[in-house]
């Protein structure tokens, strides 16, 4: 700093974005030689929405990280919280879910976070969707779905899944082989 000679540096940029850089240098809102600068190896990931799969190792990874920043055990996430972050849309990605589970760690008085410790837009956003298509709603579907994203919350305990749903273990295997889920 505050020299005029050249100084070797070796260094690496990592950049990201969400918007579509090929239209923005098509409508000249963005360098095209920076572009090709930046444009060396690339890696497409999907919204979290797309890989809800991350979702339980996300969330936990950042339980920890924080409890641990507080100087507390890590706490535990009961499936009713699990399940009203899993049906999120996270338009914000893992930033947001970061931010999310910060904000419920931080908060929490238990070391238990339950229903109640997740963030009321979060839990407004899954009221929404639940009240959403009366009249034109499958219910099949709906029950079908439940299942899945109970099943991928417990890991494929049947027995842990049934729980969630408020069913019986031999009612939930029924409903497995009839909608034909492995």
């Amino acid at each position: 700093v505050g020299s005029n000679d050249p100084v070797k540096v070796d260094d690496r940029i990592i950049a990201a974005t969400h918007k579509e850089l090929a239209a923005l240098i098509r409508e000249g809102k963005f360098r095209e030689d920076l572009y090709y600068c930046l444009k060396v190896v690339t890696i497409e990931l999907p919204p979290l929405r797309e890989r809800l799969e991350d979702l339980p190792i996300l969330i936990q990874a950042f339980v920890d990280e924080f409890a641990k920043a507080q100087g507390r055990k890590s706490l535990e996430i009961t499936p009713a919280a699990m399940e009203l972050l899993y049906n999120y849309d996270w338009p914000g990605n893992v930033r947001e879910l970061r931010n999310c589970v910060e904000s419920m760690v931080v908060l929490d008085k238990d070391g238990k976070i339950d229903a109640e410790d997740v963030p009321r837009f979060v839990k407004q956003a899954d009221d929404a969707q639940s009240t959403s298509g009366v009249g034109g709603v499958n219910l099949e579907e709906k029950e079908k779905e439940s299942i899945r994203k109970a099943l991928a919350l417990c890991e494929g305990n049947r027995e842990k899944a049934a729980k969630m749903l408020g069913i019986g273990e031999r009612t939930l295997y029924r409903k497995i082989k009839r909608y034909g889920f492995n």
